[in-house]
């Protein structure tokens, strides 16, 4: 037994001073922030509640806790606390020993208003087990030293590498994001390249060429387009609007072709 505690405390030593690159060793300057642990000295305090889970209380005063009968100098029930029973920090592990991180004490002024005391503070934080995709990291013996160093080894490559997946992540986010606001353009295929590709066969646009899809259009002085061979499937479709502007027998003064 000697020579396992032995071991787990250099496994622990090794976990204290190894070099995590982004975050710290020790946060507060004092606790290791990975630590192994024997599961069964794992034990925390949580509130005591009714089958209505209303917090369960007990009475304080300088004579201890529900105390009935009170001394002399008692000036009697002082204080009702929420009342706490000790449990198992996880009570699926049994005889196992347990990769875990330290956690900061809570705010001391929320924890008194809401149990109405700080017997069961924890003002030095506290250790939880680690868990890993949903899985407790955990040995049936104490870590080797070799598994201290290769977990040490893990951890600051997952931190060394958090940045950099971080900044892909925001970056995938961001093209998306940048995808949304651009034109949208159409399949070739679809319904209003259809239409589109229609209407450029039947006039001029812009800055489109006359006749791109395949039809010759003329240029008169008014600049209304007009149809010399326009595309059959189209001049069912297209209403023709006569050129008020011009005279009835105007001839082009301007051919445009394909």
């Amino acid at each position: 037994m000697s020579h396992d505690l032995a071991r787990l405390r250099r496994a622990n030593s090794i976990l204290a001073t190894s070099d995590y690159g982004p975050i710290s060793p020790r946060p507060d300057g004092s606790h290791a922030r990975y630590q192994f642990f024997f599961s069964e000295d794992l034990w925390t305090a949580t509130p005591l509640t009714d089958s209505d889970g209303n917090p369960r209380y007990e009475y304080l005063c300088h004579c201890g806790v529900d105390k009935q009968i009170h001394a002399p100098d008692c000036t009697g029930l002082t204080l009702a606390a929420v009342k706490f029973i000790p449990i198992k920090v996880d009570p699926t592990l049994h005889n196992v020993f347990v990769l875990c991180t330290w956690l900061p004490p809570p705010s001391e002024q929320a924890w008194g208003d809401l149990y109405g005391s700080f017997r069961y503070y924890p003002s030095e934080g506290r250790y939880v087990p680690i868990s890993m995709n949903g899985h407790t990291v955990k040995l049936p013996y104490p870590p080797f030293d070799d598994v201290a160093r290769r977990i040490a080894v893990a951890i600051k490559d997952y931190f060394m590498n958090k940045e950099s997946r971080e900044a892909e992540f925001d970056k995938m986010v961001e093209l998306r994001e940048g995808q949304k606001t651009r034109d949208y353009t159409p399949p070739q295929n679809s319904k209003f390249i259809n239409n589109r590709n229609r209407l450029k066969d039947a006039m001029t646009l812009n800055a489109h060429k006359p006749g791109t899809r395949g039809s010759v259009s003329y240029q008169t002085v008014s600049g209304i387009p007009i149809l010399s061979r326009p595309n059959p499937l189209v001049e069912s479709q297209l209403p023709s609007f006569p050129d008020y502007s011009a005279p009835v027998a105007e001839r082009p003064l301007i051919e445009v072709a394909q």
